[in-house]
């Protein structure tokens, strides 16, 4: 990328990479990511004997929640949760204005959180637990063992969570249940963080998060007079997408190496 023409004669300050697994951001080692199959994974190790710049290596939901902070649904809140909705689920969690990573740098691994008793005592798999019932992955697959006796088989084989979601979009019974489903488990997971972090908002980014607009108002009514008193659950689509996670490696970046800088968003 250092050869793009665009930044011929311009100088480049560092690197900054999200990375999408537990991370331990001060040796640059990725612990786990079940996506790519890394596991204890030098990744700023690597990068360093390429590039002799300054590298930041951290979990990609980090970097996402210090974006939202910064420019997006967060800016001007001291407490928000990031949840991630993807091929995976994470999330990350900024306590007071400051990111908090828990004793093993763990903290906001909402994907392993355990959907309901029938998961105790079995062992984890590839991804976690809550993962196993809520992440794209997860949803296409319980789509294609539930409905191979619905859908034409090629049409079967080939579904995506976002099939699931345009075909609730467009009226479509078939999908209903798999959605339903799906909804109540990313209740469950909001209840919890909610009942344990109180955040200000929790913002909803990655992939699925495109379908906020779906299933935000369902999980606000499942969960209706179910929080502690007091509570008014604020959950929102990110603003940034993707953006946030570039948009906060390119800031840690810049507060590393520079005194004075702006990040300026470019629509």
């Amino acid at each position: 990328f250092m050869a793009d023409p665009e930044l011929q004669g311009k100088r480049v300050l560092g690197i900054g990479v999200g990375a999408p697994g537990v991370t331990r951001h001060n040796e640059g080692v990725v612990v786990w990511a079940p996506t790519l199959s890394w596991a204890d994974f030098p990744l700023q190790e690597r990068l360093a004997e390429k590039y002799h710049l300054p590298i930041i290596v951290d979990n990609d939901v980090n970097l996402s929640a210090l974006g939202e902070m910064w420019y997006g649904a967060g800016k001007n809140l001291k407490d928000i949760v990031v949840v991630s909705l993807g091929a995976g689920i994470g999330s990350a969690i900024v306590v007071d204005g400051f990111l908090y990573r828990g004793a093993h740098e763990a903290a906001g691994e909402i994907g392993y959180q355990l959907p309901d008793r029938s998961f105790l005592g079995k062992p984890r798999q590839r991804f976690g637990s809550m993962e196993q019932v809520a992440s794209g992955v997860s949803i296409a697959s319980r789509a294609r063992k539930q409905l191979h006796h619905v859908l034409p088989e090629a049409q079967c084989n080939n579904l995506t969570a976002r099939d699931i979601f345009e075909a609730v979009r467009n009226g479509e019974s078939w999908a209903r249940p798999i959605y339903d489903e799906t909804v109540d488990y990313l209740a469950v997971m909001v209840s919890g963080i909610s009942a344990i972090v109180d955040p200000e908002v929790i913002i909803f980014t990655g992939a699925i998060s495109q379908s906020s607009d779906l299933f935000i108002p369902e999980i606000l009514a499942r969960l209706q007079h179910l929080l502690p008193a007091g509570v008014n659950l604020n959950l929102k689509q990110s603003p940034l997408g993707l953006r946030g996670c570039a948009l906060g490696a390119i800031t840690i970046v810049l507060n590393h190496t520079s005194e004075q800088y702006v990040v300026r968003l470019i629509d």
